[in-house]
């Protein structure tokens, strides 16, 4: 059971999303995305039977991702799926939106809370989700989140990316309002960093 009171990674929206996981795998990414992702591997393996205790599995997954194995799995699952494993190293094949805009602190403070189900909703409204099932997926949309909960944040630091479409600019900004209005609260006290995992259930 994770904490979900702000984003697991980085990265909101499918292209975005997938080269977070890339970076990951090929050990290039240390946040809590990444955390996550080498704790649940290491359940897996243990539970898999492939190593005797939990600190081993976790040993073993560590290293699964410093050798090189796990981006190498990766691409054949790719290719053996029928897809083009080339996207793993040329992030240029995949759709993203050439329309960047940064988001910067209106001041100084300890980010204390992120909405992230307002997120969600926003990248629904920039079409990176749907809102029937029968809305198309925009794969290129999506958003960066550059803080975390806990951070200290000193006035004008970049705090967030926005990746859109020219037609959108007027979205942009009603989104900009609402990070620095209400998605992201700061406070001028030092807060403390939420716990990722939150406990672990076996059956």
């Amino acid at each position: 059971i994770t904490d979900m009171n702000q984003p697991l990674g980085q990265s909101i929206g499918h292209s975005n999303e997938l080269i977070e996981c890339f970076e990951i795998l090929k050990g290039k990414k240390n946040n809590r995305l990444s955390e996550l992702s080498i704790e649940l591997a290491a359940h897996m393996i243990h539970m898999a039977g492939k190593a005797k205790t939990f600190k081993s599995a976790l040993e073993i997954a560590h290293k699964m991702i410093s050798s090189g194995s796990a981006v190498s799995i990766l691409k054949k699952m790719i290719h053996i799926q029928g897809g083009n494993s080339q996207v793993v190293d040329n992030y240029e094949l995949l759709p993203i939106a050439k329309e960047q805009y940064i988001i910067k602190a209106s001041r100084k403070g300890y980010v204390q809370s992120i909405a992230t189900k307002e997120l969600g909703n926003w990248l629904i409204e920039f079409g990176g989700g749907r809102k029937k099932k029968t809305d198309p997926i925009d794969f290129s949309v999506g958003f960066e989140c550059l803080v975390e909960v806990g951070d200290l944040v000193e006035k004008n630091q970049k705090i967030f990316v926005i990746y859109h479409h020219p037609h959108q600019k007027d979205t942009v900004k009603i989104l900009e309002k609402n990070i620095l209005n209400s998605i992201f609260k700061f406070s001028t006290k030092k807060v403390s960093r939420f716990k990722l995992i939150h406990n672990v259930i076996r059956g």
